[in-house]
């Protein structure tokens, strides 16, 4: 008897597995063109934007600012969620990150005023502000419209879906 349960099962799942296959072909085979379907092309881009929709929204990001908590901070840092802050980044938790906070202080200004004589925030560090040339910069929209931690996680996100939708564009080809 157990050698016959023994081939029933295989012959149960590979069944099982045949159906799975001829439900997943009918999505991804070629239309009569010889072009791929709709699907194919864009399910991976919007797997990304879903869980970087997830991601803004809970205000998660791989930014390097937990590094100042060592300066202000005693103990573990409470909002690290995995990993370690990178102090080699200083560009971003020294430079970036500062800038950025002092535009939303100020309410995004052409020029920033922080220091002595202002400085043109449209130029200098890629700094949101309300400025004609934002248009242009999609990955400093988030900033405008949303609160800060769901800004930064919405720039990081723009250039992860471009990099992500681009990658998936060079495997269709």
């Amino acid at each position: 008897m157990t050698t016959v349960q023994d081939a029933v099962v295989p012959d149960a799942g590979r069944s099982r597995l045949a159906g799975v296959r001829g439900r997943v072909s009918v999505w991804v085979e070629p239309r009569v063109s010889g072009l791929p379907r709709v699907w194919v092309l864009v399910w991976f881009p919007v797997l990304v934007v879903v869980v970087l929709g997830v991601l803004t929204a809970l205000g998660i990001s791989g930014s390097s600012t937990g590094n100042y908590w060592g300066f202000f901070g005693q103990g573990a840092d409470p909002h690290l969620l995995a990993g370690s802050p990178r102090p080699i980044r200083t560009d971003e938790w020294l430079v970036q990150s500062s800038w950025i906070v002092s535009q939303v202080q100020q309410g995004f200004p052409v020029v920033n005023h922080t220091l002595p004589g202002g400085m043109d925030a449209t130029i200098q560090n890629d700094l949101p502000s309300w400025d004609w040339s934002t248009v242009f910069r999609p990955h400093v929209w988030g900033f405008l419209v949303l609160p800060l931690a769901q800004g930064w996680r919405c720039g990081g996100g723009c250039r992860s879906l471009g990099c992500w939708s681009g990658r998936t564009c060079s495997w269709c080809r």
